[in-house]
C-alpha cells in the first residue's frame, strides 16, 4: 500500500472536551498532542488548518449540557486556545466563528437540534476554500 501524504489537514476540536467536563488546560494538552501527532506523522505545519468549534450554545439542545452563557464563554475560550496552539505549532487558524455564530442565530441546524446543518457545513467549506490557498 502506498503511503498517505495529505496536502491539507483540518483540525476542528473542542465541543466534546467541554461536554466531557474537561478544563481549558486539559483541552490545551489535547490540542498539543493532536498537533504534535499530525506533524510527527509527516504533515508540514503549514499544511494544517485549525478551525473553531461552532457556536452551539444557541441550539435548542444546549439546555441538556448546562447554562448557555457558560457554554458560550467556554466556546470562545477553547477557540482561543486552539488558535494560539495552532499558531505556536506553525499551523494556520482560519476563524470561521463569525460565520458560525451567524448561522447559529439563524438556527441552521441539523434535525438533532444541536449540530450544524448540511447547508451550514457547505458554507464553511466555501469560506474555507476562499481563505486557504491550494
Amino acid at each position: 500500500m502506498a503511503p498517505f501524504h495529505p496536502t491539507l489537514v483540518t483540525l476542528a476540536v473542542g465541543a466534546n472536551d467541554y461536554v466531557r467536563g474537561w478544563s481549558a488546560e486539559v483541552y490545551r494538552s489535547h490540542v498539543r498532542v493532536l498537533l504534535r501527532a499530525i506533524i510527527e506523522a509527516g504533515v508540514a505545519p503549514e499544511q494544517i488548518v485549525a478551525l473553531p468549534q461552532p457556536e452551539w450554545s444557541l441550539s435548542p439542545a444546549t439546555a441538556s449540557f448546562g447554562d448557555s452563557r457558560q457554554i458560550d464563554a467556554a466556546i470562545v475560550a477553547f477557540n482561543a486556545i486552539l488558535r494560539n496552539e495552532a499558531r505556536a505549532a506553525g499551523a494556520r487558524y482560519v476563524d470561521l466563528y463569525p460565520l458560525m455564530r451567524e448561522q447559529a442565530e439563524e438556527k441552521m441546524l441539523a434535525g438533532d437540534g444541536l449540530h450544524p446543518s448540511a447547508r451550514a457545513h457547505a458554507e464553511w467549506a466555501a469560506a474555507l476554500y476562499e481563505r486557504v490557498e491550494p
